[in-house]
């Protein structure tokens, strides 16, 4: 926020016209870049936060410590990652109320329309500069570090060795050794970006409707990567037997009735819909028509110290909000209007969460969990293998008659031979 502030301010008293009129555009543009490099670097961070945090809390089992340490780092990268989202999206420009109230820190506004192409602009950065950033990363750095690596171990050869004309040749198993070594959590934290990836599609879907494409050319793009890196860049994982995705299906099902209210508050609160739909039908007589002027409050300058020395200046503005006018008994006081408005958008909020999960519903119940050839296959297999063990029961029943009846036929040889 202060580094969006002050770079606003010196765009705005720079003398270049060119940069003046299109400083709003540059400053969220600049300010989404700066906002994917604090993520970035906050990654590091909780990645080791998550393990130690699960040490101390010692889990009975090896499968109750990996999933600790997923819920951990996944909890962690949604509030590092989602936060700066959020505050675009709901809480920015809600601090200042009226002029002359105004802070430092509450400087940071929304446009005069809404924050809506604010949190676009943030979005588009966040799933295609840091992707981008990311891919590099993994590109450049695990293979300097090995080319670094393997000169250190040929210096120590060469002076380990006695004759150095000998060429030492390594299995291919000894050369993978020397590979950056992956971490234990490392598929872990690859999970958590994809999923982090998702929620970003389905939480703001209304603000960024490309959000779903630039996923989908990231991941595209990862996969090349994510091969290079587990193939070439790294050393082998050790494989671990897995039935499914384990903890990540209750994170998934819960981002999915998470961003239905998320898109609801989005639509009703950080967009104009439910304010120009109210007036269109209340006020406007079915235009929008004056819609502007209706969002727009009067305001005193003589109320405001700022102003008291600036010579020839207006005696009355207009800034966003509804507010009673400084000839109103009630002055900047909050309006009817206000309230209806509010009320309108959480019956919105209401409306739309209700139906979405109406609508999942229905879904789920219309749309298999296994397709129906999977099913048939499986049913096939069961079968199978049912077959297999009837036949494998009546085999054994057929060798335990003949047993015994050998067994009886020897018994009565023995008691006739006896008599």
């Amino acid at each position: 926020m202060v580094l969006k502030i002050l770079l606003d301010r010196w765009l705005n008293s720079t003398r270049v016209g060119y940069i003046r009129s299109h400083s709003t555009m540059i400053t969220m543009c600049l300010s989404s870049i700066i906002t994917v490099i604090i993520i970035n670097s906050f990654r590091e961070f909780y990645q080791s936060a998550s393990v130690i945090l699960t040490k101390i809390e010692n889990p009975r089992t090896q499968c109750d410590f990996d999933n600790s340490v997923l819920y951990k780092r996944y909890l962690l990268g949604f509030m590092n990652n989602y936060v700066p989202t959020f505050y675009e999206a709901f809480f920015k420009g809600s601090f200042a109320r009226l002029p002359h109230q105004m802070t430092f820190l509450r400087k940071d506004l929304c446009q005069p329309s809404s924050c809506t192409v604010a949190l676009c602009i943030q979005l588009g950065f966040l799933l295609t500069i840091r992707t981008f950033m990311g891919n590099i990363c993994t590109a450049i750095y695990p293979p300097l570090k090995n080319i670094l690596r393997s000169l250190k171990e040929q210096c120590c050869r060469k002076v380990c060795q006695k004759n150095p004309a000998i060429k030492q040749t390594l299995p291919q198993w000894e050369e993978e050794y020397y590979l950056e070594p992956l971490d234990t959590y490392s598929v872990t934290e690859e999970f958590s970006e994809m999923v982090i990836r998702f929620g970003y599609i389905t939480f703001f879907s209304k603000a960024f409707p490309l959000a779903a494409l630039c996923a989908l050319l990231n991941n595209l793009i990862e996969l090349r990567s994510d091969a290079y890196k587990f193939v070439k860049s790294h050393r082998r994982v050790v494989p671990v037997e897995k039935s499914g995705i384990g903890a990540w299906n209750g994170i998934l099902r819960s981002l999915s009735y998470i961003s239905t209210a998320i898109n609801a508050f989005v639509i009703a609160f950080t967009s104009d819909w439910v304010e120009t739909e109210v007036y269109r039908q209340t006020r406007g007589n079915g235009s929008l028509k004056g819609f502007v002027n209706s969002t727009l409050s009067k305001y005193a300058t003589s109320d405001n110290r700022a102003y008291h020395s600036v010579n020839n200046r207006e005696e009355f503005c207009y800034f966003r909000g509804n507010y009673y006018p400084p000839e109103n008994p009630t002055k900047y006081g909050i309006t009817q209007l206000y309230w209806m408005n509010l009320m309108f958008k959480f019956v919105a909020v209401f409306l739309f969460e209700h139906v979405m999960l109406l609508c999942n519903t229905l879904f789920t119940y219309c749309l298999s969990y296994k397709p129906e050839s999977v099913q048939l296959q499986l049913d096939l297999i069961r079968h199978k293998e049912k077959e297999m063990r009837l036949t494998e029961c009546e085999r054994k029943l057929e060798e335990r008659v003949k047993s015994d009846t050998k067994l009886s036929k020897v018994t009565v040889r023995l008691a006739g031979g006896s008599a």
